[in-house]
This record gives structure tokens, sequence and C-alpha cells, in this order.
């Protein structure tokens, strides 16, 4: 206390509480701590257990530490043993309902009993994989229900015990055969399954089961819904899966929308209930209010769904739409300082049912720049091309006329199925590129074979997609054997994070052994993409990780010449969804990378050089053995080779450039030098012999000397244009892939000073101007 004498205050304290219950004692209590206790930094007390001598039930006890952040007493909780706290939690359970009593004692542990970290997954070797509160098995024995003692053992992370409650669990005959087949693939399944997914009624989403039960979320929406609630859920998930919709939207959203438009749900299930026929029409459109996404919660749509509440509004959708548009259209029309967001918004809703912010979010998700318009994409192209260009638009005045031309005269004709589809559409596209891509082992030579293994040689010509395993699992152990361990029961992991190398881009996550590679997968099977790491988790108890949300896809070609960071990276679902021979996906090849083409051009005596073929050797060795293991070839990469031959066609093309100027040329020089550099980033004998910061300081030089000395001033002005947005990409690739700041794109990362040389030109275009 602030006056340690004062006893007496202490004493009348007593006096003060005398007679009065547990609930207004806290408030006298509360208001005493404040005037005569030390107040620490954050509002923090100390020496506040004395004062629970005054409040009979244990939850005011505890209520009162936490509330002044008493770590000290709770501290002392803590180290009561394991007997005394389960006879505090009993107390302060009694008279709760059994959910009440189990989130009671969820809280209890979560702030009283002791943590224990434990590493899980494939033995990660970095951060703890979870953390495990103790003594669980005896806070189990107050719960009744298998429900609750299992959600209780699963939520504080004790895995082991949640197995031992499932084996005892009161599964009928047909729910133990499912959980046994889930089981044979994924032996985690302790650890996220609830149990009641099981049962018959859920027997329509049998084929996506193993999918559902990793996810929590997920399966809570579906166990929330209502008998005749699952029935609509039901009848529009068929008519998705038919029509190819995306399963984050059918899964993830349409089972919270149904919950939350609760209004239009009961006009709906009315008809249900009776047995009235849905017309496909109407479905279509209950499909596009029911999937609804994030990014469109605070849209021009959600204004319009909050508003339909029964079947004669969806039969009315496109009037309500384009009521909603045109007022938005009229409101805006009248304002001198017009908010263009909404007029882009309006626009894009009444052509094709999508809000803004999601329109932006797949073209921040999906650039198709790149990509060949043909008869197959064709559809999914001319209506993300459209989106585009409304999305860019900056002229307000120009919006509002072509909304009067295009909208305002005619019905508004919306293909509610296609937005539901239009991003599976997308990823597809991105999905059929990527395969195109990837090198046919078929057409890559075959140089050798050892020990029953077939190897091919990869060339200076190539595209690959390929995984490093064990590259965040510290110091990743050779395997006992490398198919078991692909093929192992753990699938809450279930994204293969992969790369996309190429001949003239080779890096890569941190090689610890082996690396696999794929020669395709799957269309359906592509999750998302990007010039850098994703930061893919190694369990994500979600159908889909962050990998979905932070997917940033473009042409193959594009992916390559932007990675700057240490990788690129795809995401492919582990799971094989094609016709494989095993529930996962496995390799067609090993990847074998040799770090030099010639070892007698070589100071063998040079302890960095020995380094890396003494680890070479080792990877050798095991690369063979995981190809034996899995029956599969070997293709072998050469950077060195890779290198020579790259910097050969970067010379070539700089002394064309030199003699012609011709401005499609400084790509292959620019660009494809900084994609070599970093291709070679982490090998500094390939980087500073083939790729250096003098050699593109350089040529660089050269460039603009060359440009000075032009008297052609249109070819001059074009080609300081062309090298100007090169070097600008440079820049913003290396910022974003690196994480870094823009005055840190230093010669560190590019190899020469970016800014100094966009001076250069700016000062270049100046000039021109000025004669």
């Amino acid at each position: 206390m602030k006056d340690t004498n004062n006893i007496l205050e202490f004493n009348e304290l007593k006096n003060r509480l005398e007679g009065l219950d547990d609930e207004q004692r806290m408030d006298i209590l509360a208001d005493f701590i404040k005037e005569h206790e030390n107040e620490e930094d954050g509002g923090c007390y100390n020496d506040i257990y004395k004062y629970t001598q005054f409040l009979d039930k244990y939850e005011y006890k505890f209520e009162l530490m936490k509330s002044f952040g008493d770590d000290e007493s709770i501290n002392k909780v803590k180290e009561y043993c394991p007997e005394d706290k389960i006879e505090m939690i009993a107390k302060i359970i009694e008279g709760h309902n059994e959910n009440e009593k189990l989130h009671l004692i969820i809280d209890f542990v979560r702030e009283y009993e002791k943590k224990e970290y434990i590493r899980a997954y494939y033995d990660r070797g970095a951060s703890p994989s979870y953390i495990r509160y103790t003594n669980i098995d005896k806070y189990i024995k107050l719960l009744k229900s298998y429900d609750d003692k299992l959600e209780l053992a699963q939520t504080t992370d004790n895995f082991d015990i949640a197995e031992k409650i499932l084996v005892e669990y009161p599964f009928n005959n047909e729910e133990r055969n499912k959980y046994e087949r889930l089981l044979e693939n994924n032996d985690d399944i302790a650890t996220v399954l609830n149990p009641k997914i099981l049962s018959k009624k859920y027997d329509f989403l049998e084929d996506k089961l193993d999918f559902i039960v990793t996810d929590k979320f997920v399966t809570r929406n579906l166990l929330n819904l209502s008998g005749v609630e699952l029935e609509l859920f039901k009848l529009l998930y068929s008519k998705a899966e038919k029509s190819n919709a995306e399963i984050l939207h059918t899964l993830n959203y349409m089972p919270y929308w149904i919950k939350n438009c609760s209004e239009l749900t009961s006009s709906i299930a009315g008809k249900l209930i009776k047995n009235e026929k849905i017309s496909d029409e109407i479905i279509e459109k209950l499909l596009w209010v029911y999937t609804t996404d994030q990014n469109e919660v605070y849209s021009i749509k959600a204004d319009i769904i909050n508003n339909l509440t029964t079947i004669d509004d969806i039969v009315n959708l496109e009037k309500i739409i384009k009521e909603t548009c045109e007022n938005t259209i009229n409101e805006e029309s009248q304002k001198n300082d017009k908010d263009i967001n909404k007029i882009k918004e309006a626009l894009i809703m009444s052509t094709y049912g999508i809000g803004l912010d999601k329109a932006q979010s797949l073209l921040q998700s999906y650039n198709i720049s790149q990509i060949e318009l043909n008869d197959e994409n064709k559809q999914t192209m001319l209506m993300y091309l459209a989106i585009s260009q409304i999305c860019n638009e900056n002229n307000s005045d120009k919006l509002i006329t072509i909304y009067n031309e295009y909208t305002r005269d005619n019905d508004i004709n919306i293909n509610y199925l296609r937005d539901v589809v239009f991003q599976n559409e997308l990823r597809a596209i991105f999905a059929k590129e990527l395969n195109n891509v990837y090198t046919d082992i078929d057409d890559l030579k075959k140089v050798d074979e050892q020990e029953g293994v077939i190897i091919y040689d990869a060339g200076t010509d190539f595209k690959i997609c390929m995984t490093a395993i064990g590259a965040y699992q510290g110091e990743f152990k050779n395997q006992e054997n490398y198919f078991d361990y692909w093929n192992n029961k753990k699938i809450l992991s279930h994204v293969n994070c992969c790369s996309l190398i190429s001949n003239n881009n080779l890096t890569s996550a941190t090689i610890s052994n082996i690396c696999l590679g794929f020669s395709g997968f799957d269309e359906d099977m592509l999750i998302g993409g990007s010039n850098k790491d994703m930061n893919s988790t190694d369990g994500s108890e979600q159908m889909y990780g962050v990998q979905y949300w932070l997917s940033n896809l473009s042409s193959p070609e594009n992916i390559i010449n932007s990675t700057r960071g240490q990788y690129n990276e795809i995401d492919y679902e582990r799971r094989d969804l094609g016709n494989g021979e095993y529930y996962k996906k496995n390799p067609d090849f090993i990847v074998f990378f040799e770090e030099f083409d010639n070892v007698d051009n070589i100071d063998m005596n040079d302890a960095e050089i020995q380094e890396i073929l003494n680890d070479e050797q080792n990877k050798w060795k095991e690369s063979v053995k995981a190809a034996k293991e899995f029956n599969i070839p070997i293709v072998k990469i050469n950077r060195e080779r890779c290198a020579k031959s790259e910097k050969q066609k970067i010379e070539n093309n700089f002394k064309k450039y030199l003699e012609t100027h011709d401005v499609t040329l400084l790509s292959s020089i620019i660009t494809n030098f900084e994609n070599n550099r970093t291709g070679t980033r982490e090998h500094n004998y390939l980087k500073e012999k083939y790729f250096s910061n003098e050699k593109i300081q350089e040529m660089l030089d050269k460039i603009f000397i060359s440009l000075q000395g032009l008297q052609d001033d249109k070819l001059k002005k074009s080609n300081a244009k062309e090298l100007a947005k090169l070097l600008e990409n440079e820049k913003g690739n290396t910022e974003r892939c690196n994480l870094i700041v823009r005055d840190k794109v230093t010669n560190e990362f590019l190899g020469f000073d970016v800014n100094k040389y966009l001076d250069t030109i700016s000062q270049l275009i100046e000039n021109e101007k000025e004669r």
C-alpha cells in the first residue's frame, strides 16, 4: 500500500464489505486499490492477491487479479498444485450449463495453467509449432460430453488426449468408417476434427470431407446451419459444384451468409418446406447473394444484399440493382466534387454484379497483361479487361457517360453465375499457362544411368517447377526414406510450396539436401503464386491459408523477370486432385544442381570451393537415394553452364543494341542480367565471375554514352523512356521482393545505383525538351 502503516483503513475496508455479495464488493475493492496501491507502468498493480481474501467465489478472485494486471498474483496461482486448481475451477463452474462450463474452464486454463512449447510437424527446427497447456487430463474429468472433452483437448493443443477421446468417441458404424478413412491419409486429424461433421446429413460433402475437416471455421459454420438452412445450402452447393464454382466461396462464405441473411433465408426456406421447386435462375441469383466474399462486405453489393428479405426481392433483383446504381450515379452527377469510386462501383455492379473492392482485388491478384487471348479464355479475359478499364479510368464524367449510354437505357443483364465462377476461371488460365511452360522430361537429353537411375541434363533452356524440401526446418536432416517422408500422413500443411526456376533465374529456397521436380499439375490444384515469398505456414488449419490472399499471379515469363528476392512462390494443393497413384502429388523427377561447368578450371585448394564441392557430393548421394525410393529420374542443372550461356546472350544483345539502338533489346540486356544476378546471389563465385556489379555498371554507362551521341531525337527519347521504365521496374521489384525501403536499393541488390541512373535519364530527357 502507498502508506504501509495505514492498517486502520484496511480494517475499515473489511467492515465496509461485510454483508455484501461478491459483485458489490468488486466495485468497492476496485476503488480502494486505485486509491491505496501503487500503479505500475501500463496500468498494472502489484500485490492484489491479498485483496482476494474478501471475495468468496473464485471467479471473482481471478477477475480482480486480471482486472489490475497483477502478473505476480496470477503466477502464484499458476504455482498451485493441480488438485488445488481443479478444486478452484470446480467451484467456479457450479450452477453453469455444460457449454458455459467448457468456456469457463478454457479461460481458466489459458490464464492459470503452465505452457509447454512443442515442436511438431516434421520436427521443425524453427519456432515452436504450438503451445500446449498442462494438466488438461484433470480438467477434462469435469466435463460430461465427449464433444466438450474433445474441444478442450484441441483448444489447449493436447492432441494426444484428443486422439484418445476420438478412439472412445461414440460414433455409429458409418461415422466410425468415415473417421478411419480420414485417418488413413491424415494422422493429425485429431487436432481439428469436429466429429459431428461425420453425421449422415453431411454425406453430400463426402468428396470434400478431407478438406472440410481441416478447417475449423468452415466446419463450425456448416454445423451451425439448421435443418432447413442445410437443405438450402445443399441445393446451392449442388449447383455450384456442377458449375465449377470456387470452393472457397461455396464452403467458406455460403454458410455464413445463409445465417446472416436470416429474413431472406427464412423466405426461401418456406418454399423448401413446402417442396416447391426453385428455378435455376433463382438458384443462380441466390448463389450470387450467398457467396459474397470478404472484399465485398462494405461494397454496394452488401448494401443491396442487406435489403433483400423475400423471394420476390430475388425475382426482382435486376430492378433493385438498377435502382441502387442509378441512385448512386444521380447523386454523384449533381456534385462538383464527385466520388469516382462510387461511380466506378455502380458501373461495375450494374454490368457484372461485382463490387469495386473485389474488382480491384482480382486485378491485383491476377495480371493477365502478358497472357494471350484465345477461344478458350476469351470470355474470361474480355470480362477482366472491361473491369480493368473501368477501374483504371480517372475521368468521372466519362464514366457517367458510359453508364448512361450502356446501362441507363438498357435492362440489367448480369450473368450471376459467372460472378461466382469468375475467380476460378482466372486461376485456371494461369494454371494452364504454368503447365504449358514446365519442361517435359521427354524433351531433355539422357546423359547417364547410375544405380538404375536415369539421369537427364536440363541444358540451358528450360523452366522447371520444383520444391526444396526442408528449406525452413532448421538443420533438416537426410531422411531414411524420402518417399515415406513425402507421403507421410501429415496433411494439415496441405500447400505444396514450389518455385518456378529457369535457365536465366535459378533462385530457390534454401536447398538442404534434395529438390523435387514436377512436370505438371491438375489445374484445380493451383492455389496461388507470387514473385516473392508468401510466408506460407507449416500447418494452416484452413482450406486456403495466406497463400490465397497474398497471391499475385502473372505470366510465367513475368514471374521469372520480376523475381528479385530469394525466390518466387507457386502454391499447389498437396493432395493430388488428378489421377495420381498416391493421395499426395508425387514428384516426376529429382532436381540436382551442379555448381561448376569444369572442375579442372577451378582452384581446388580454395576453401570456399572445396566446401561447395563437398556439399554437392552429399546432395548428389541423397538425390540418387531419393530417385531410387521414388522410382523417378534425376534432372541435372549446371549453374555455371547456364551462367555462361546467359552471359553470352546478354553480350550478343548488348553488341547488337549499340549498333542498332533497337529498343526491344534493352529488356534482354538489363532484365536478363538482373534475372541471372538474382539467380546467382547465393553463389558468389558465379555472380562475381559472370554478373558482377562492375559488368552491369559498365554496360549501363556505355548505353548512356551511346544515347547521348544519337542524332535521331525520336529514337533517343524512346530509348530513354524504355530504359527508365526498365530501371523503375527493377527498383520496384527489388523493393517488394526484399521488403526494403527505397533508399536501400543500392549496389548490394541491383549491382548499381539505380537512383543515379534514373536521374541521368531524367536529365537526358529534360535536355531534349530544352533543345
